[in-house]
């Protein structure tokens, strides 16, 4: 199994800057190598070709905290 995360919080929510800035951590150790990713600069365009390969997409926003565009 393999998890791949891809996304941006809104500029004014701070706890989703810090919790991206831990996953992104948590995928950059060693154990966790081709196991976990994280995808720097998400957008539509790549949001696109995500979604074509993906067996389960979880899309979690807050109303009016939508950062991406591929939210809401």
């Amino acid at each position: 199994m393999q998890f791949i995360f891809g996304g941006k919080a809104h500029p004014n929510d701070g706890a989703g800057k810090e919790l991206i800035k831990h996953i992104a951590a948590v995928c950059a150790r060693p154990e966790f190598k081709r196991k976990m990713v994280f995808l720097e600069n998400y957008d539509i365009s790549l949001a696109r070709v995500l979604v074509q390969g993906i067996d389960v997409w979880l899309n979690n926003p807050l109303r009016l905290h939508e950062a991406s565009g591929t939210s809401g």
